[in-house]
């Protein structure tokens, strides 16, 4: 520190802390203005639903994740069985399962689609084995229900052009 009050205007080190803090709070808000706050899933668990993202087949509801605001997203066995395994080379669906609720509630990034109709894209860096993984769980934003994980390439050469990011850790 200057040495100063740390409220005094004078300190270059509460200027860059200001800085750091409004930045932080205005993203905050953002996240909260965009995917609202303790949103109920529109599902309970054990409710029967569309399996598929075009509605072929039927699907049991067999988990509710809370995101770091206190929404609840949803899953169905179809997600967490089914397509995971057919679709996702990353991770298996047993440690999909196992890491959802960090990437939910202690995400490093949030990212909004703007052409996929507004799903909300939640980013974790996550040790797997012996690789570091930059994984995203993809949710509906107006739905809540949890679709599939997807790696950080598939994103990030589209922030700007396709993806906005709402919300960053420091």
């Amino acid at each position: 520190m200057c040495g100063k009050n740390f409220e005094d205007w004078e300190c270059p080190e509460f200027e860059e802390v200001k800085k750091i803090l409004n930045t932080y709070g205005e993203s905050w808000e953002t996240l909260r203005r965009v995917l609202g706050e303790n949103r109920k899933a529109p599902v309970k668990v054990g409710d029967i639903v569309p399996a598929g993202f075009r509605g072929w087949g039927e699907t049991k509801v067999i988990k509710i994740y809370k995101d770091l605001l206190g929404n609840e997203i949803w899953a169905t066995r179809f997600t967490l069985e089914v397509h995971l395994e057919e679709e996702l080379v990353l991770i298996s669906p047993a440690t999909a399962r196992r890491i959802l609720p960090s990437i939910f509630q202690n995400p490093d990034i949030v990212i909004y689609d703007r052409k996929s109709g507004g799903s909300i894209h939640y980013g974790k860096v996550k040790p797997v084995g012996e690789k570091t993984l930059f994984l995203f769980a993809v949710v509906g934003h107006q739905s809540l229900r949890f679709f599939t994980i997807i790696d950080r390439d598939k994103i990030y050469p589209k922030i700007g052009d396709r993806y906005w990011i709402l919300w960053e850790k420091k």
